[in-house]
């Protein structure tokens, strides 16, 4: 299976930073990979992804939701 990490320093506040992340709609605004994402947040939700590049729509599942800190999704 293949994994994906990534870190970044952000000069703003977590909740910030955290406000921007849960904002669904707005990801096409700054991940030009993602032409949209949907769904609700509670862990071991499925959520709606469209990736640009490959003109396909994603259905990962919420592994993980701990507000300010992680939120991890796991989907093939």
């Amino acid at each position: 299976m293949k994994e994906y990490h990534t870190s970044i320093h952000i000069n703003t506040s977590v909740e910030n930073v955290w406000k921007e992340l849960i904002n669904f709609i707005d990801y096409p605004l700054w991940n030009p990979i993602v032409g949209k994402l949907e769904g609700e947040l509670p862990e071991g939700n499925t959520i709606s992804t469209f990736i640009v590049p490959l003109n396909k729509t994603y259905f990962p599942t919420l592994l993980s939701f701990n507000k300010h800190t992680e939120m991890v999704w796991q989907g093939t």
